[in-house]
Formats: structure tokens, sequence, C-alpha cells
């Protein structure tokens, strides 16, 4: 197919096939700070369902459908090192997702709410929003929050395997949306390897 058009009086053909095609970017998620995030769950109604999921996935970044697999036997609690087996696809596949001291209270929690089984993400939102509005903050969704967690870890310094393998990613491209360089991390890097050779 050939658009035929005049440029500077000359009649001029251009094929659309020999055009160079630029492959889209990936869209950034967009993140929230963690402590953000934080004052706004404060102001959840303590002791529900829908405070008990949002902290977990908080300290997770567990998707929704994921949280919503889960039984009181995924959690390994008593092992040296607590952990959460978060079901990923249909293969019946579980990844350990290591569980620190806030995300073990987020278990407890959980647990003590009988917060197991299917919920809807279109009420924590609203739940979200309800409490942004009391904290005087910005709302955010329920995505954002599993986006914010692989973001800030990318961001402490985590490896992009250790994320990749966490949020079950099998393209580390996807993973990459969460790592936008930055001059802070860059100069983290060079600083790290002007200590070694010092």
């Amino acid at each position: 197919m050939h658009l035929v058009r005049t440029l500077y009086g000359r009649r001029a053909a251009i094929d659309f096939e020999d055009l160079v095609r630029f492959p889209l970017p990936l869209p950034r998620p967009r993140w929230v700070d963690r402590q953000h995030i934080e004052s706004v769950l404060l102001h959840l109604s303590s002791g529900t369902k829908t405070s008990a999921r949002l902290r977990l996935m908080h300290w997770t970044g567990m998707r929704p459908s994921q949280m919503g697999r889960l039984t009181p036997l995924d959690f390994r609690l008593a092992d040296p090192v607590p952990y959460v087996n978060v079901p990923r696809g249909k293969g019946g596949r579980l990844a350990a997702i290591p569980l620190v001291e806030d995300a073990l209270r987020a278990v407890h929690d959980f647990i003590a709410a009988d917060a197991f089984g299917p919920w809807s993400t279109q009420s924590a939102n609203k739940a979200i929003q309800a409490a942004a509005r009391k904290a005087h903050r910005q709302p955010f969704t329920v995505y954002q929050i599993r986006h914010s967690f692989a973001t800030c870890l990318r961001h402490a310094g985590a490896d992009l395997a250790d994320i990749q393998d966490l949020y079950g990613h099998t393209n580390v491209a996807t993973t990459r949306i969460y790592a936008a360089p930055t001059l802070a991390k860059q100069r983290a890097a060079i600083q790290r390897l002007y200590s070694a050779a010092s």
C-alpha cells in the first residue's frame, strides 16, 4: 500500500511497509509511597475482613485472586523463616512469600477476621476512598497496593530476579516496569562500586 503525496513540489511515494515500527513502551504502574498507604489503612475499620485483606496485601503484594484461594494451611508461621504459600495460576504451583514482623501481624489479623475466600475489589476500593477522606490523603486502588509493594522493593535494592519470582512473572520485562531507573538508585550503585574498589 502506498501513500502518494506532494513534497516540495514533487510527488513522493512512501511505502508503509518500509516504515520502522517502534514497540510501544510497557505502561508503568502508578505506585504509592508505603507511608501514604499505611496512613490511609489506619483509618479502615479495625477487625474487618476488608482491613485484614488490604493489610496482608500491603505486606505481601498478593493479587486479590491469590488471597481468595488461601487456606489456613498455606501459612507456615512456625518455620524458622515464616512464610505464606501463594497459589499461582492453574498449574497448582506455589510461591513462598516470607513474612516479616509487620506481615505476621497482618496474617494474625487476617486469620482472626476469617478473611478467607473470594472478595470484591470494587467494595475494597470504596473502603479505601472512605478511609482516605478520613485521613485527608489521596485515595488509591487495591491494585496500586500490589504495584507499590514491588516498586518499593526495587527502590529498597531488591534484585529483579527476586521480585520476578515473588510475583510469578514469566517474563522479566514485566517485572522491569516496577524498576524505572532513578538518579538516586544509579548513584547508590556507583557508590557501592567505588566503596568496593577502595
